[in-house]
Order: structure tokens, then C-alpha cells, then sequence
């Protein structure tokens, strides 16, 4: 094809010698790359393992939510980086980032203590039990109150007019200036 601009033509020995070359020093300074961002990004593998006690990162959805969920799960898989979790028939699958390992604790004992709540309420006379186990069906309406109504102005307030020139020469005004005999 011809153009008016001047062309340069290289031609690419294609032999398999020179691709392996540019392969092997794409794949180096790939690893040059990554070792250079994981070393920025203090980076370090996991160390979770099956059957390990871990809390699940949460959602915060406002500032009195926890960062983890507070009953803990057992790691129950783990493919790389993907893990996943369960607790009972519960099961999660996240990033391990979301995962945080505590020291080897029952999940079992936890689910026991649930349901040992549950007998204590049963011990409880009929009103109490009412009490803890059923929340109220209606909130309780509290009356809106303003600040501004219910603060009382200062003494100091009452005697200061910022307009006190125009006060006296205003009609509707209940003060009466002085007045000096001439």
C-alpha cells in the first residue's frame, strides 16, 4: 500500500529463539513488578488452614457495628485465597482478607450457650419471660422537644435593645423618652 508518509520496514525474525528470549524477559520483569508491589504493599500469604477458629469481617453499617461478626466460624475449605467458612449449616466463601484467626476455641460451646439462654428464660416466672423474650411491638413515642424553647434568655437580655435610638421614636413604643423643661 503506498502513502505519502515514509515508511520503515523491520522485519521480525520469527524464530523461536529470539520469542523464548522475549518471553523469558517479559516473565523476569513481571516478577521484577511483583516482587516490587507485594514488598510495597507489605503482602504476606495466609496462614489459614482447615478447621482453624476465625471471625468474619461485616459490613459497617453504622459506628456501633463491630468489625467482625461476633460468633466464629470453622474454616471448612481453602483454595488459594478463596476460603470457606461454617458455622452449623451457615457457610461462607470470601477473600481471606475478610477472615481473621482467633486462638482455638469450640463453636460448638458457643451454639451450646445459645440454647443454654434459652432454658435459663424457660426457669423464669411467665412475666419476666414475656419481658426478654418478645421485643415491644409498638416504640415508645417521645415528644420532640427544641433546645431554643426551653432555654431562658439571660437577664442582661431584657434590659439591651439593639435598635434603642429607633425605640424611642417608634409609636408603638410603651417607653416614653424623657422629656426636660425648656
Amino acid at each position: 500500500m503506498k502513502t505519502s508518509l515514509p515508511e520503515i520496514h523491520i522485519e521480525m525474525d520469527s524464530s523461536s529463539s529470539t520469542r523464548s528470549k522475549l518471553a523469558m524477559k517479559d516473565f523476569a520483569s513481571k516478577a521484577k513488578q511483583k516482587e516490587f508491589a507485594d514488598r510495597t504493599r507489605k503482602t504476606q500469604p495466609h496462614s489459614l488452614t482447615v478447621g482453624d477458629t476465625v471471625l468474619v469481617r461485616q459490613k459497617k453499617t453504622n459506628k456501633l457495628t463491630p468489625p467482625y461478626i461476633p460468633k466464629p466460624y470453622k474454616v471448612a475449605d481453602v483454595k488459594g485465597s478463596m476460603i470457606t467458612a461454617k458455622r452449623g449449616t451457615h457457610r461462607i466463601v470470601r477473600n481471606s482478607s475478610y477472615f481473621k484467626q482467633i486462638p482455638y476455641q469450640k463453636v460448638e460451646e458457643e451454639e451450646e450457650i445459645d440454647t443454654d439462654t434459652e432454658d435459663a428464660l424457660e426457669d423464669f416466672p411467665e412475666t419476666h419471660q414475656q419481658q426478654y423474650s418478645q421485643p415491644h411491638a409498638e416504640p415508645r413515642s417521645l415528644p420532640t422537644r427544641s433546645p431554643r424553647a426551653t432555654q431562658a434568655r439571660p437577664r442582661l437580655a431584657n434590659s439591651y435593645s439593639p435598635h434603642s435610638s429607633r425605640q424611642a421614636q417608634s409609636p408603638h413604643s410603651t417607653t416614653t423618652s424623657p422629656t426636660s423643661p425648656t
